[in-house]
């Protein structure tokens, strides 16, 4: 598991920010292995888990993006993905620091 930094990655205009809850999750190993895992998803930009939290954060570059395959792979692991309270945002465009002159 890489380390991560603390701001957002880049993201493409109309890429979905979502955060779920992992249930039970407090190794570290899990949650490389899960990171790891629902990044090589189709449709997945980016995934990052934060064992001491239980957050999983996922860039999701299609709208309709089905998450029983998210849920799989952190059932294959022991845990349970928590799909209620979910927070998304869409990403609309760059943040105007990127931008240039």
């Amino acid at each position: 598991m890489e380390d991560h930094p603390s701001s957002d990655p880049i993201t493409e205009p109309g890429t979905d920010v979502r955060t779920y809850r992992i249930e039970g999750l407090s190794c570290i190993d899990c949650a490389g292995r899960i990171e790891d895992a629902v990044s090589r998803l189709a449709g997945v930009q980016q995934a990052h888990v934060d064992y001491v939290t239980g957050d999983l954060k996922l860039w999701i570059a299609e709208p309709d993006f089905d998450m029983r395959s998210v849920s799989a792979l952190v059932k294959a692991e022991g845990h349970a993905l928590i799909l209620e309270g979910e927070k998304s945002q869409r990403v609309s465009s760059f943040p105007r620091f990127l931008l240039s002159d």
